[in-house]
């Protein structure tokens, strides 16, 4: 399998425990249909060139639709990488995705999974 070419994707800034909202576009069919809404955290590695190396969830929103969305969102990012000494190094940190269903209040992020 060849990787995405990502040299003209948007590129994140990368912040420990960052939250990230979602727009209703960005949702699963079966989600918004369903009224579903939630965290995910997922642990992310990123590579000293701002690339992601890897992927999981952490802790789940209770949907493995959106979970999985959010798990091809943040697959699909290019970030800003992280910097030691001047030079860019590897990193692995957590971001929560938050599903906010159009109308609705933001849940509150849990506690770090």
């Amino acid at each position: 399998m060849n990787a995405p070419d990502r040299r003209n994707a948007a590129v994140a800034h990368l912040e420990v425990n960052q939250s990230l909202p979602v727009k209703a576009s960005d949702y699963p069919k079966g989600s918004l249909e369903r009224r579903e809404q939630g965290n995910s955290f997922v642990h992310i590695a990123i590579s000293d060139t701002g690339a992601v190396l890897n992927a999981e969830i952490s802790k789940g929103s209770g949907s493995s639709d959106l979970d999985n969305a959010a798990l091809a969102a943040i697959r699909a990012a290019r970030f800003s990488p992280a910097f030691s000494d001047h030079k860019p190094v590897n990193l692995s940190t957590d971001v929560v995705v938050s599903w906010i269903l159009p109308g609705s209040a933001a849940p509150a992020p849990s506690e770090k999974p």
